[in-house]
Formats: structure tokens, sequence, C-alpha cells
């Protein structure tokens, strides 16, 4: 079976969200994300559609019903999917990466995800335990994978892509999931689609069985943040936003700032507690680099210089 058969979505048009969300609490900065990523849910659907017929070398996107009552909910949908039934995890999980540092920490994040559904953790290699590969199609091992999937990784999948292949055990083979990217975010994201195919917490959960080829139809997806209404949010609270974010696909965070971004040329503006330094900078820039989040910040200047004016 080749990549042609693979179930397909005919485009679909959704309403333009009407909401607006004044951000004065910690309270309003969750819904404000709630919703974007309600956005993303409902959007990326029409956008991925759209997209699929000009992405280059690239075959129609996935009908989210076409797998029947067995279709995956997935945020967002992947431009290709064929779904195929459930399997258990009966002796537990392993996630196994190459040497790359980047596919550890993956492995590591995909890891824990499945811990905390209390799905249980086994050694590799231990016999009747479902691996978890994540595999650089550059590697032998990845070029196998995909011989045996019969999915191709081309062109458009380069920069994000990854193809998924998720099946039960069958002929004394234990059950197996294979992620095979060219790179260390096509790996990421297909990790996050990974997560998001267990049905259920603990021994009732169970893995959909798929064979996914996805890759992204823009190349920048992000939410822009306004730091300078009501308080400033913790940086341990925008680190959580960074991991709610990837885990979606998501991959600009764009914080906005009037007088909340400290500048030690000019430090009376920011009040003390109530802004984001230097160093809460680099630290929360690192942070997003390893979930493959991309911060663009937005200083504001002559049209909103009101609060500087004040000192």
């Amino acid at each position: 079976m080749d990549s042609s058969t693979l179930s397909r979505r005919p485009p679909r048009v959704f309403p333009a969200p009407r909401l607006i969300v004044s951000p004065v609490s910690g309270a309003g900065r969750r819904l404000g994300l709630a919703v974007a990523l309600t956005i993303v849910a409902q959007g990326s659907r029409a956008v991925r559609a759209a997209g699929a017929q000009a992405a280059p070398g690239s075959t129609a996107a996935a009908d989210p019903g076409a797998t029947g009552a067995g279709s995956p909910n997935l945020v967002p949908m992947p431009r290709e999917i064929s779904a195929r039934g459930t399997f258990a995890f009966t002796r537990g999980v392993s996630v196994v990466a190459g040497p790359d540092a980047e596919d550890r920490f993956t492995a590591r994040e995909l890891t824990e995800a499945l811990r905390d559904r209390r799905v249980p953790i086994a050694p590799a290699g231990v016999a009747g335990v479902v691996t978890v590969r994540l595999l650089r199609r550059d590697t032998p091992e990845g070029r196998d994978a995909l011989r045996r999937s019969g999915l191709a990784l081309d062109t458009a999948m380069i920069a994000e892509g990854y193809v998924l292949t998720a099946e039960p055990a069958t002929g004394g083979v234990a059950g197996r999931v294979e992620v095979v990217a060219a790179n260390g975010a096509g790996l990421f994201y297909g990790a996050q689609t990974v997560a998001q195919l267990i049905d259920g917490d603990g021994p009732r959960a169970r893995l959909l069985s798929v064979r996914i080829r996805d890759w992204p139809a823009v190349r920048w997806r992000g939410l822009h943040d306004d730091l300078s209404r009501g308080s400033v949010p913790t940086l341990e609270f925008q680190k959580q936003q960074i991991r709610t974010l990837a885990a979606y696909k998501v991959n600009v965070y764009s914080p906005y700032f009037e007088h909340t971004l400290a500048y030690a040329s000019n430090p009376l503006p920011a009040p003390p507690g109530g802004v984001m330094t230097r160093d809460d900078a680099r630290e929360l820039a690192a942070y997003a680099r390893r979930y493959h989040v991309e911060i663009i910040p937005e200083q504001q200047s002559f049209g909103h210089l009101h609060h500087f004016f004040m000192y």
C-alpha cells in the first residue's frame, strides 16, 4: 500500500471565531491560550486542506471522518492518515531514539507524557513491550522503517514533516511505533502526534493503529501574547505556555511589550516584580528552542509610550 491509498479530506470552511478576551488576570491569560488553541483545532483543518494543493510533492489532506467510528481526534489533523483499530500496551512501552541530543530530549518528553497517563514504562527489547522508535531518515533503521511502511518522506516534508506508523503485535513480533523524519523538528512533531493517539489511562490505555504522513501547511504558526496589560506572568507559567503550544505544533511565541521589558539604560518604567528581565528573556528563549518554538518579541514604540511618560 503506497501513500496514494491513504484517506483524503475535502476542503472545509470554518466560521471565524468571534471572542474578545481581556488579559487582566491569570485566568484571562489561560482563557486566551485556550481560545488560541481552539482556533488551531478548527482553523488548521481548513488551512491544511487548502495548503495540500500548494505543497510541492504532496497529496491531498486527510478526512477526519474518513476512517469511521475509530477516527482519531488530532490537533492539528495530519495531512494524510489511515486508522485501523487500536491495541493495548499489555506489557508496557519503551521510547528509544538515536544519539542526537535533540532526539533523546524528544524521547524523554514522550516518555514523561506516557508516564503522566500511567502507561507502564518498560526497558527496550523486553518481550511483548511496545517500542516507539524515533528514527532519522538518513540512518539504516530509518530507511528500513520507510521501506516497511511503503510511505515516502518527500521534499515538502523535509523541514518539519514526518512519517508515523503504529502497528499491533503480529506473527510473534511485538507492537511497534515508528516515527521517521529528516531532522529533530520532524521527530518532535511526530512524537506529539503519538501522545495524542493514546486513548485512556493506565491499564486501559490503548494506541490507535495508524499510518500517517504529515507536514505543516504554513511555515510559521504562532501566538501573540500581550504582556503590558494586567499582571505579567511568571517565567514558569511562560514555560508552561511554550510546552502547551509545542504540543499542538505551534512554533512561534510573540510576547508584546510596552513598559514591561526591563532595560538597563532606562530602568524606571518597568515596575519591579512586574517585568521580564534580560535574564528571563534569555532563559525563556533557550527553553523554547528545545521545543522548536521561536520567540519573536515585539517592543512597542511611539504610539504606545504613555506608560513611559508617567515616570
